[in-house]
């Protein structure tokens, strides 16, 4: 019995070093690639770049773990196969390295626990385990179906390091996130990079055009993708039935979703405004929908906090008048 409790002792001490391995694993195959450091957190020990100096916080939420790095500003250098897969290769690394110290008349041994778990990360985090769980397996996947593909992945690295750095989307060029008119929306990086073209123009009040580009994503099989990019598209799309193109049926359909009908009712900050709108233009809640506008926008990238107040203040706004 005391055997069974030290190896899940060693298991769980070693899960959380895993995360660790993990992400230095793509900070250093990042670096070797040509990256440029962004952020790099583990439960809720945070370190970040912001003017050019390395910052350090204690985040509100923890994020398991994460390494966030921005690939060099020349699409043509772009290079993301070691950076994505390096954290579940030094996850094997590790793994590999302990084989030699198996003991088979000790199968609960820390060798063991450090084989069995470094392992498991590598698997869980390079083979793609179907559409609905992302991971940086089937990220790579997705961004080698296509030219396009490729070039949406690489708008997120850079949009995510911009935004760091407190640049809105009025700083970014016009055809940034541009995608061809015949881009399969079905592919999820090509999806988000549509979708962030249309939220920049809806910024910069071109929302005409905002919607042409919306309107392209309600082709796309959102079911079908990762759940974490099905549910910020539904967000996304409902933001824009509610605030662009007035249609409450549109966006209560979408709603009907569990997983965006929970995120409507609280949550991530990020979504904010898509909360308050349907508080107030579905459910005609004007106190709830202000109470929404509430938030602590403190932890996320300066260029997407500045964006968002503006958009609470334009909201709050109207629903005050």
């Amino acid at each position: 019995m005391q055997a069974i409790i030290l190896y899940i002792t060693y298991a769980i001490l070693i899960s959380m070093l895993s995360i660790v391995v993990h992400e230095l694993g793509h900070l250093f195959f990042g670096l070797l690639s040509g990256y440029s450091f962004s952020t790099f957190s583990v439960w809720r020990f945070h370190w970040f770049k912001e003017e050019g100096k390395l910052r350090f916080e204690f985040s509100k939420s923890s994020l398991g773990g994460q390494c966030l790095m921005s690939p060099p500003e020349e699409f043509e250098k772009f290079r993301f196969l070691l950076y994505n897969l390096g954290g579940g290769l030094v996850n094997f690394a590790f793994a590999l390295a302990f084989l030699p110290m198996l003991n088979l008349e000790s199968p609960l041994s820390f060798a063991v626990a450090m084989v069995v778990v470094m392992f498991t990360q590598g698997i869980m985090n390079l083979i793609p385990f179907g559409r609905k769980l992302q991971n940086d397996g089937l990220n790579v996947i997705k961004a080698l179906e296509s030219q396009n593909a490729k070039r949406a992945f690489y708008n997120l690295f850079r949009t995510h390091a911009r935004l760091m750095l407190g640049e809105t989307y009025a700083d970014f060029e016009e055809n940034f996130f541009d995608m061809p008119k015949d881009a399969n929306v079905n592919n999820y990086l090509i999806a988000t990079s549509i979708s962030c073209k249309a939220e920049q123009l809806d910024y910069l009040g071109r929302h005409e055009e905002a919607a042409l580009e919306f309107e392209r994503l309600t082709s796309a099989k959102l079911d079908k993708f990762p759940t974490i990019y099905a549910l910020d598209m539904k967000m996304t799309l409902i933001g824009f039935y509610l605030m662009t193109k007035k249609d409450r049926r549109a966006a209560t359909d979408l709603a009907q979703n569990v997983l965006v009908k929970k995120t409507l009712g609280g949550g991530d900050s990020s979504y904010a405004a898509i909360r308050a709108a349907y508080a107030f233009f579905v459910n005609a809640d004007r106190d709830r929908a202000l109470a929404f506008l509430d938030v602590d926008c403190e932890n996320m990238p300066k260029g997407k906090r500045i964006m968002l107040e503006r958009e609470i203040d334009r909201l709050r706004g109207l629903i005050e008048s």
